[in-house]
């Protein structure tokens, strides 16, 4: 068998490359509208026999059977379906762009404001510590004060003591 073509046959098959690229497309949609094909001969209701009566009636036209695409047209359609989606892409880049400007935007406010709030319950833990901590000191002072006064008698009365006693001894002395 051989599966070289005659030029006959090769010009019948002309038309696969694009019937390939139509069902190769990932739209989901065929960029030409779809011709309908007529009913089986089978489908067909049969013509009742005119009498003469019907001869008055108009005589329709027969159809005429659209063409098919041309390759110039089918390309058409696809450069129109692809300006189509540039543009709606475009359109979701820039949403994207400015929701991210948004929260860019947020974020920047959160740094120099901090009012989540679980920088205010660190706040407020940092505050309960230190206030913990001054009255501690505050207690602690007061004690160490006491405790100067209290020395600062003894060192007085001891003076005293000592004073009388060398006032004593000269006294004695003296005697």
């Amino acid at each position: 068998m051989s599966f070289l073509l005659e030029e006959s046959a090769a010009r019948a098959f002309a038309f696969a490359p694009d019937v390939l690229n139509l069902l190769d497309s990932n739209e989901g949609t065929w960029p030409v509208p779809l011709v309908q094909s007529e009913p089986a001969a089978h489908d067909r209701k049969t013509k009742p026999p005119q009498s003469k009566h019907d001869s008055n009636k108009k005589k329709t036209k027969p159809r005429v059977r659209k063409r098919p695409a041309t390759p110039r047209l089918r390309n058409k359609a696809k450069i129109e379906l692809l300006r189509r989606e540039i543009a709606s892409l475009e359109e979701e880049l820039e949403a994207l762009q400015q929701s991210n400007r948004t929260l860019a935007i947020q974020a920047q406010s959160r740094k120099t404001s901090p009012t989540t709030d679980s920088s205010l319950s660190a706040w407020k833990g940092i505050a309960s510590r230190q206030s913990k901590e001054r009255e501690r000191a505050q207690l602690r002072n007061k004690g160490l004060k006491k405790m100067i006064s209290e020395q600062h008698m003894l060192t007085m009365s001891l003076s005293s003591v000592l004073s009388e006693l060398s006032g004593l001894s000269s006294l004695s002395a003296c005697v």
